[in-house]
């Protein structure tokens, strides 16, 4: 019915080792910055139906996007309203990790829709960005999406 200290401390052993390598592999995970760059890039979206989305590219090894803006026009026909939009961090298997929906929308009486988000992402090597709207009425035309932030160089 009682086990003894030295026991108790034996049997959790492994599991403390355990937990030991996975804090070990999570402090060699952080890597250095050598140097930090202004990032600025602008894709143009594809519009169809109801939907206009776009991925910006992955990013290279060794490099880390802070994104710190996002801003879009949707360019629709006159009348369309917004409905929703977003934008996430994808990862390599497509999955979305971390999804941010725009809050504030400018929607004008001749279609066009503008979106200026600050956004705070932080997007690691081989993933990429993703943005994507939905009108609840009209009919898209054309837009475009433009990412700000810094682009760090690791080691």
């Amino acid at each position: 019915m009682f086990t003894s200290t030295t026991n108790r401390l034996m049997r959790a052993l492994p599991i403390l080792s355990a937990i030991a390598l996975c804090v070990g592999a999570i402090s060699a995970q952080a890597a250095t910055v050598v140097s930090t760059a202004h990032y600025q890039k602008q894709i143009t979206l594809a519009c169809s139906g109801i939907n206009c989305s776009g991925n910006f590219p992955a990013l290279a090894s060794k490099t880390r996007l802070n994104l710190t803006q996002m801003n879009c026009l949707i360019q629709a026909s006159a009348g369309s309203t917004f409905s929703l939009g977003g934008v996430g961090v994808v990862n390599a298997n497509n999955g979305i990790v971390a999804p941010e929906h725009f809050s504030s929308v400018y929607s004008s009486s001749d279609g066009n829709h503008v979106v200026n988000l600050a956004v705070d992402m932080q997007v690691a090597a081989t993933q990429h960005i993703q943005v994507s709207f939905n009108l609840a009425s009209g009919t898209p035309g054309h837009g475009y999406c433009t990412a700000t932030g810094t682009m760090d160089t690791l080691q």
